[in-house]
């Protein structure tokens, strides 16, 4: 959370890969990659290696602003 300290307050959850790397094996999420998943857990968007770079955050900001899942830099549902 430091790379990106606004993240904290725009997030229900983070999860982090364990050094056998097992999530990571499974979906393919290195080096950095977010996903946003439905009430369900189903995932409904990732961040694919085409978008990686030195900032994918903004790849996953830009789909919660265009799904109206942040309004004024804060989730809807009004986590802050």
């Amino acid at each position: 959370m430091k790379k990106h300290p606004k993240l904290e307050t725009l997030i229900d959850k983070s999860f982090v890969d364990s050094m056998e790397n097992e999530f990571n094996d499974l979906t393919g999420s290195w080096p950095e990659s977010y996903y946003f998943t439905n009430a369900q857990g189903i995932c409904t968007w990732h961040t694919t290696i085409e978008m990686q770079g030195p900032e994918p955050i903004n790849n996953a900001l830009a789909y919660a602003q265009s799904n109206g899942l942040v309004e004024n830099g804060a989730m809807k549902n009004g986590k802050k």
